[in-house]
């Protein structure tokens, strides 16, 4: 009892400020903001110190800082994602040029770290930047084993869904084991409305949707409505998805995916893809390929299996993913290394013939900080083969693997697997920084980065004439002979 109480003070204590912040957030007077306020670089040192100083929690280290310009002047100072994370935009006072306000994107060292999103508007052509306060929930509740960070931003997107439609009451419908997770969390702080039914601020949440428990609601004036498909798609991506490790990377999805993600070499469209993957490659007659987003090493194992003189340097910030290597490459010249693709771009001397990125590029969001550094790890004839999806189409996939197999190879446990992790990232597309580049826009980022295709974009995994992945491979212009 006393434990329990204990938890409940504690709770309490940590939660009400964030459930008052919520529940009476008030919009900034925008009129009052725009003249006196411009977005500016925080690249100088003076203004990186303010910055420490006013956020003394956050490391950032000069060696890892890199610099992209967004739109209208915003300048994104981006550090390591394996060094402490921060990400900054500068909010700066046009009389006393003082750092006034800093939107950032922290992890938490210790509890949770929720970003609560306040739009200011900074200038008359509708400019935006994000000041995100931090609200940190004790490490007790941590160790208790509730993820709390999950649950946070799920009731911070539905708050924020339900303040842009004006509802009063916005409906959200959890399973029972979050619902208890819920109630554990919030319960020193939620009003009940049910026996399994709760609210907080304008979110009612039920344990699972019961209609007469709506006409209950409705009739005691309880005035809500469901989220759009899109909003609870991107709540149960969130839910399954969010690390409590590393906010800024959904590694907890990769690394469940990771289980299962063999089963594709038993789909025949993903066998080909390899196969083209691997031809194109060898063709260059390369001794040095690296494979970045390797996964579990299905391009790698078959790369040193058909030219075993070959060394292939293989990158994955995916523990769970690499560690199903080594069993597939026994005696061969292989390394790897755990990192995300640009942070191992960034800190790698290494040139290669060939750089091999095989259902990767649509995950990462800054593709020209991404071209930029591959352009500078080729070789003077070296290549980059890219295959990647511009559609998440799966019918031309399952009706490609049905030309050559029966229909009840598709009810192997494992591809069953697969299909339920390539739903959720078809399902966010729309949500998520992941992009299927069309192929005119790719062409585009090519030509702005200094590269271009070497012969024509081909088509493969599901045939070469329908298949959803863009096939080709790239050359530095101003090394090309």
């Amino acid at each position: 009892m006393k434990k329990h109480n204990k938890l409940k003070r504690l709770l309490n204590k940590k939660l009400y400020h964030f459930l008052d912040v919520i529940i009476s957030y008030q919009a900034p007077a925008w009129e009052e903001l725009v003249g006196k306020y411009e977005v500016c670089s925080l690249n100088d040192h003076n203004q990186l110190l303010e910055a420490k100083r006013l956020h003394a929690e956050v490391y950032l280290d000069r060696n890892f800082i890199t610099e992209q310009v967004l739109q209208d002047g915003v300048i994104k100072l981006e550090a390591d994602p394996h060094q402490e994370h921060a990400n900054y935009f500068g909010v700066i006072n046009k009389e006393s040029r003082a750092v006034e306000a800093i939107a950032r994107q922290i992890p938490h060292k210790e509890g949770v770290c929720l970003p609560i999103f306040e739009r200011v508007k900074l200038k008359k052509d509708y400019s935006y930047v994000e000041r995100r306060e931090i609200v940190e929930i004790s490490a007790f509740v941590k160790r208790r084993g509730v993820d709390s960070r999950t649950l946070l931003l799920l009731f911070n997107e539905m708050f924020t869904h339900s303040k842009a439609q004006g509802h009063r009451y916005w409906l959200m419908a959890v399973d029972k084991k979050v619902y208890w997770r819920l109630k554990t969390l919030f319960g020193p702080v939620i009003r009940r409305i049910g026996p399994e039914t709760f609210y907080m601020g304008s979110i009612v949440v039920p344990a699972e949707i019961d209609m007469d428990e709506v006409g209950r609601l409705l009739k005691r004036g309880y005035y809500f409505s469901l989220p759009p498909l899109r909003s609870i798609r991107r709540i149960l991506y969130l839910y399954f998805t969010a690390s409590e490790n590393r906010p800024a990377h959904r590694i907890r999805f990769w690394n469940a995916y990771a289980k299962s993600y063999d089963g594709l070499l038993k789909f025949t469209p993903y066998q080909h893809l390899i196969e083209h993957v691997c031809d194109i490659t060898l063709t260059y007659k390369p001794r040095k390929v690296l494979d970045l987003g390797c996964g579990t090493g299905n391009v790698t194992a078959l790369l040193v299996k058909k030219e075993s003189r070959l060394h292939v340097d293989a990158v994955d910030w995916s523990r769970t993913m690499l560690d199903m290597i080594p069993k597939k490459v026994v005696g061969k010249s292989v390394t790897t290394s755990r990192r995300d693709v640009l942070s191992f771009l960034e800190l790698s001397h290494e040139r290669y013939d060939v750089i091999v990125m095989t259902n990767v590029l649509y995950t990462i969001s800054d593709r020209d900080r991404l071209w930029r550094l591959l352009a500078g790890h080729i070789n003077e004839r070296g290549r980059i083969v890219i295959a990647n999806p511009d559609t998440t189409d799966s019918r031309v996939l399952i009706k490609s693997h049905l030309s050559e197999k029966p229909l009840i190879s598709l009810l192997r446990p494992s591809l069953v697997a697969v299909w339920i992790f390539d739903s959720l990232i078809s399902l966010n597309k729309s949500n998520t920084h992941f992009d299927f580049t069309s192929q005119s826009e790719l062409l585009d980022e090519l030509e702005v980065a200094g590269l271009c295709v070497d012969g024509e974009v081909g088509r493969c995994y599901g045939g070469h004439e329908n298949g959803i992945d863009l096939l080709l491979s790239i050359k530095n212009k101003a090394k090309a002979v």
